[in-house]
């Protein structure tokens, strides 16, 4: 009894762990979930409470724009989104992340996209697709900036999909 009391209660955190997007030469995976089931009106209501919320300690104004029936984008910055060493020094980036969320039949599908990255107030010339050589590979010098963003972007699209969820 003891065994099936502990395997009920860590068989959903370990789905919890689990990542739902990856960072590929192309940009993040894209995530489904179940479509919230309320009009869309009250999703992009919650979509606006989500954003403001979440980026409330954020210097710069979050956006929800391009709102249809079929979906929405939210731009949000998030400070310290990932981390780069370079000789022994830690490189703390803010990037300027998209949301494009889009609704088809039952399902809500997310894309996390992240077009500006910054080193504190100052835009970069850095791209996602630098992260990766020609091959697909990852470059040994982003070793741990892609988890680290990963991380960011699991973080942003679990508190996302849980608030527009309620």
């Amino acid at each position: 009894m003891k065994k099936l009391f502990l395997l009920i209660i860590f068989v959903p955190l370990i789905g919890l762990a689990q990542e739902w997007t990856v960072l590929r030469p192309d940009g993040f995976v894209p995530v489904t979930i179940p479509k919230p089931n309320k009009p869309i009106e009250d999703i992009v209501e919650s979509s606006k409470f989500w954003a403001d919320s979440f980026n409330r300690n954020e210097r710069e104004a979050f956006d929800v724009y391009d709102v249809t029936e079929n979906g929405l984008k939210i731009d949000g910055f998030r400070e310290n989104a990932f981390f780069n060493r370079d000789r022994g020094r830690i490189f703390n980036y803010r990037i300027r992340y998209t949301l494009t969320v889009t609704f088809k039949d039952s399902i809500c599908t997310i894309l996390f996209s992240v077009p500006e990255i910054y080193t504190e107030r100052t835009l970069t010339k850095i791209e996602l697709s630098d992260f990766f050589a020609s091959d697909g590979q990852l470059k040994t010098d982003y070793d741990e900036a892609k988890p680290s963003l990963e991380k960011t972007a699991n973080r942003i699209l679990r508190s996302y999909a849980a608030y527009i969820s309620q």
